[in-house]
């Protein structure tokens, strides 16, 4: 049998993902504020860098929820025989007379 828990790898992700968020948002407020054209691109460059990196981590996201959403789970049930005791008596009479050909 195998099982993975990715419970802490989404914890991870999704702080990943809030964090990036946040700091695009402020590189976008930079970006609004920028006069310079050297400095826009600098920013541009990061805000792509930036949302390259979110959508990355945000494919990861939805791809260990679709692996928990289809997971699969096998479960097999026995029915475990309980004898009576003319059963056991019945048991023991088919030993015997196995052990009366057979002996191992």
């Amino acid at each position: 049998m195998h099982s993975e828990d990715v419970t802490e790898e989404i914890i991870d992700i999704e702080a990943k993902i809030t964090n990036l968020s946040a700091l695009r948002v402020k590189f976008i407020t930079l970006l609004n504020q920028a006069t310079e054209v050297s400095d826009i691109l600098k920013i541009e460059k990061e805000l792509n860098r930036i949302q390259t990196e979110l959508d990355s981590i945000e494919a990861r996201r939805k791809t260990l929820k679709n692996q928990v959403a289809f997971s699969k789970i096998n479960i097999a049930l026995n029915q475990e025989t309980i004898y009576g005791p003319l059963g056991y008596l019945g048991k023991g009479f088919i030993w015997v007379v196995g052990k009366l050909f057979v002996i191992k």
